[in-house]
């Protein structure tokens, strides 16, 4: 296990150092972007919390292609088909043994020409924060305090450190005050 941990933080440093930073306009982005990844939580205790947010996404950008993305563990399956949103989710050849995504799966979240990336786990995630390093999305958002740029470029910060349903909400909060700005 601390071998695996230890390959973990080597890779993902690595991924650091190889991050592109592509030149974006945030208001076309937040007003209405045209794909959305947004990576599910891999710890089961948070999930309950992400599904709820997860609804209000599908709401909030309903014209939005999302493409929802977990671990091999998490469940998916009881968002039914949604018609706007694919799963990703990878198989045992796509992923390496340490516990990160193979490029082939990388290469998948790649081919989805995302405008936007959303985290919905609340703690260290590396499997979500491997996602994000390598995904070349122009936006991607997570929690303040979780890992930081370049893994994420857009942090939301919140005074509810100890609760994932509040650090979720605010999320989604900072998500729709960006809309609504934008759209005024």
């Amino acid at each position: 296990m601390v071998f695996k941990n230890l390959m973990r933080n080597i890779v993902l440093k690595w991924q650091y150092r190889k991050a592109v930073q592509p030149v974006f306009s945030l208001s076309s982005i937040f007003q209405s972007p045209g794909r959305i990844v947004i990576l599910y939580p891999s710890v089961s205790s948070n999930r309950q919390h992400a599904d709820a947010v997860l609804r209000e996404l599908l709401e909030l950008y309903g014209d939005t292609i999302f493409c929802l993305v977990s671990s091999r563990d998490a469940d998916l399956a009881q968002f039914g088909e949604h018609e706007n949103a694919d799963r990703l989710v990878p198989g045992t050849t796509e992923m390496t043994w340490y516990g990160l995504p193979a490029k082939a799966f990388i290469e998948k979240i790649k081919m989805q020409k995302s405008q936007m990336l959303i985290d919905l786990s609340t703690g260290k995630d590396y499997f979500n924060a491997y996602i994000a390093a390598c995904s070349q999305v122009p936006v991607r958002i997570g929690n303040f305090g979780s890992w930081g740029p370049p893994v994420y470029n857009l942090e939301i910060k919140t005074n509810y450190l100890q609760s994932e349903q509040l650090i979720l909400k605010s999320i989604l909060d900072v998500l729709k005050s960006f809309k609504a700005g934008i759209n005024n």
